[in-house]
């Protein structure tokens, strides 16, 4: 059963996290201790858990909510198709998976282990990152057959692991200990992971496959096959595409897949929970062969649950560590929110609220995850509940946590760039025009020298005219190219222009969207109004933009405060007009 909205996003900048939740089926042994301890409301959304020991049903609503029966088909449809969809336009989206070990997180995303790339594609019970790279490869051949070689993709994959606290790439094992960097361009990214280039689905899959094979699993007291490490497999999407105008716009799309490994409660280690793959019996059993194997077979027993131990408490440690970031994020909206209602309609209200410190720095987890939670991404979390009774107080944990979540806000711009080739182009020929001339007039000179010198014959004289015949219709060619670029360098104006006044108007409602308070027009009115006095009345309409005055208008902008996520998108928009 599926209840909620789809994964679609706001067409505005702003918007929130998305947030579902996930209930798996109940085991055999656990449907014999108890029924299960989460029920689903259908038409609201909504998650009850009931209590234990005599306490009231806790209620939770989110944007979605998918109970024991739903397919991993219905799963992709609610809370990862729009997120492919909108790699695809331009935009970075993430989609987490946040849970208790054990309650499904890894199936959700990857899917049943596979022997092969062919049994990963073919499997009924394949996850989000096959899905996803299904649909993008099947846009991609759409789109490229409808655009007739106009458009131009390129598909880069990566896959990683952080294993207590360690980054490990791994589509190369050996990579160990990378670092993570933050860019002003780029943002946060992990310094020499490799990315191989994908041309097909059948590539891509085969990226999944390898990676997933290398990582970390181990057994826990709660799964035979659990994983250690979280996992971040992500894919590039660049196009290429050729406007109308000679301008070329480069559009760049991420999408992110996280499996967070669950958390773990160390007293269950402790306590002796753990599968380590030695029983009581074959203990028994390799002791009456001789102290000694009994000895060595205790002694790998131990090895294997300080291991346990040690990885449960690094997951636990970043786990903490996203907690708090996500609270801090929480309780920094909820006071916009005040302060936006304690405030006059024009929003100044926000200026003043408190800005929460948020310490993404504090793991390499919540490090790498900057950008999607609060940054230029459309987010998305899954949280995966167990209903068993035994799990109540972790299911109810994962809930608080999947709540907060939901007040944290995003703000997503599309990752496109403008360059116009054609100015540039008809630059290279008035240089080369120019040479010409010059050429042409040491020719002449050098005829009228010797004809000064020498009466003019009559083979000289036709041979003047003709270098005078050449010369004119050199000149006349500079005079048509000059006034072509000349138009053309007035196209890419008009066309610089409108594209920047619709960044400016797309910020304003990127900001409303983030401040509700402010209106769309006295943001768009004041954006233009300084768009508008970088340059004289009277040169408006005949004076072009110059590098200087393009950064005048930006620094205006943002002294404004109505340009602050698009300067970096506006710098590259295209290449700057000169006037010849």
């Amino acid at each position: 059963m599926v209840s909620g909205s789809g994964g679609g996003t706001s067409s505005s900048g702003g918007s929130e996290v998305r947030v579902y939740v996930r209930i798996r089926p109940l085991t055999q042994a656990e449907a014999q201790k108890a029924p299960s301890s989460a029920a689903v409301d259908p038409s609201k959304g909504t998650v009850v858990l009931r209590g234990m020991r005599g306490e009231q049903p806790r209620s939770f609503t989110f944007d979605g909510v998918l109970s024991e029966s739903a397919s991993q088909h219905e799963a992709f449809e609610l809370a990862g198709r729009a997120a492919a969809a909108d790699c695809l336009a331009g935009y970075n989206g993430s989609t987490y998976v946040y849970g208790q070990t054990g309650a499904g997180k890894t199936y959700s995303v990857f899917g049943c282990p596979a022997n092969s790339v062919a049994e990963l594609m073919a499997d009924t019970h394949r996850g989000f990152a096959c899905r996803a790279l299904e649909q993008v490869f099947a846009e991609v051949g759409r789109h490229t057959r409808e655009a007739a070689g106009l458009v131009n993709y390129t598909c880069t994959c990566s896959f990683l692991e952080i294993y207590k606290e360690q980054i490990i790439d791994l589509l190369d094992p050996s990579s160990v200990g990378l670092q993570i960097r933050a860019d002003p361009v780029r943002g946060v990214y992990v310094d020499r992971l490799y990315e191989p280039t994908v041309t097909s689905l059948e590539e891509a899959c085969d990226v999944l496959f390898r990676g997933l094979q290398h990582r970390r699993s181990g057994a826990t007291h709660m799964n035979e096959r659990s994983s250690r490490s979280h996992a971040v497999f992500a894919l590039s999407i660049q196009a290429i595409e050729q406007c109308p105008g000679g301008l070329t716009s480069t559009r760049v799309g991420r999408l992110s897949f996280v499996d967070l490994a669950g958390s773990e409660r160390q007293q269950g280690l402790a306590d002796g929970g753990l599968s380590l793959g030695v029983s009581s019996s074959t203990a028994g059993a390799v002791g009456g062969s001789g102290s000694s194997h009994a000895d060595d077979a205790a002694a790998a027993s131990a090895a294997a649950q300080r291991t346990r131990v040690r990885e449960a408490g690094a997951i636990n440690r970043s786990l903490s560590a996203l907690t708090n970031v996500i609270a801090s994020l929480a309780r920094e909206e909820r006071a916009r929110s005040k302060a936006l209602a304690a405030g006059s309609p024009g929003g100044s209200g926000a200026e003043g609220a408190p800005k929460a410190f948020v310490n993404f720095r504090d793991s390499k987890l919540t490090f790498l995850m900057r950008d999607s939670l609060g940054g230029n991404s459309r987010t998305s979390i899954v949280a995966h509940i167990s209903p068993a009774v035994s799990s109540c107080a972790e299911s109810l944990s994962t809930l608080k946590f999947a709540a907060r979540a939901k007040c944290v806000r995003c703000t997503s711009v599309p990752n496109v760039q403008f360059k116009s080739e054609s100015t540039g182009s008809l630059k290279e020929e008035v240089k080369s025009l120019r040479q010409l001339l010059s050429n042409l007039g040491e020719k002449l000179n050098t005829a009228q020298i010797e004809g000064a010198s020498d009466p003019q014959t009559e083979e000289q004289g036709a041979r003047n005219v003709a270098l005078h015949a050449q010369l004119a219709a050199a000149r006349q060619k500079l005079i048509d190219v000059v006034g072509e670029l000349a138009q053309e360098q007035a196209h890419a104006q008009q066309e610089l222009d409108e594209v920047v006044n619709e960044l400016v108007r797309e910020q304003a409602r990127a900001r409303m969207a983030v401040h509700p308070a402010l209106t769309t027009d006295t943001s768009v009115s004041t954006a233009c109004s300084h768009t508008q006095a970088s340059q004289s009345p009277a040169a408006s309409h005949s004076q072009t933009w110059s590098p200087g005055m393009l950064a005048a208008s930006l620094a205006s902008l943002h002294r404004s405060g109505t340009s602050s996520v698009f300067t970096p998108a506006v710098q590259t928009i295209a290449s700057p007009a000169t006037s010849t």
